[in-house]
């Protein structure tokens, strides 16, 4: 689990405890309590920007992996301005299957590469 009381910018976090399901991109209830402190961190913070880079693990087709990454970080970007964050602040992109932080040849290593990831930026305005 990240520590999300210690987040600080130019620091990639990756919120593998953020789940999603194999070949989906929808926000689990289990996910709440997290999205809650990244989206109070970015409340408390209106001068920092948010890159959030979706991932996903090698089952499928690399072509259908990208656009599921890029499904889960848009809905984490639709998360946020839902609650309040400026779609301006939120830039997204998916890798698909190119940066696993664990092996894919086991249940558990798939899981772990199905994530999403946050870099904290100052806003150059």
């Amino acid at each position: 689990k990240t520590d999300t009381t210690q987040l600080k910018t130019g620091i990639v976090y990756a919120f593998n405890n953020i789940h999603f399901a194999t070949n989906s991109a929808v926000l689990e209830k289990v996910d709440q309590p997290d999205l809650q402190k990244i989206l109070a961190y970015l409340k408390s913070n209106d001068d920092l920007t948010v890159t959030v880079s979706g991932h996903t693990d090698s089952i499928g087709t690399k072509d259908n992996n990208y656009k599921l990454s890029v499904a889960r970080a848009d809905a984490v970007k639709k998360y946020f301005m839902d609650h309040g964050i400026a779609g301006g602040r939120i830039t997204t992109t998916g890798f698909g299957e190119t940066k696993p932080i664990a092996p894919n040849n086991t249940e558990e290593g798939r899981a772990l590469n199905r994530r999403v990831e946050f870099l904290f930026e100052q806003s150059h305005d």
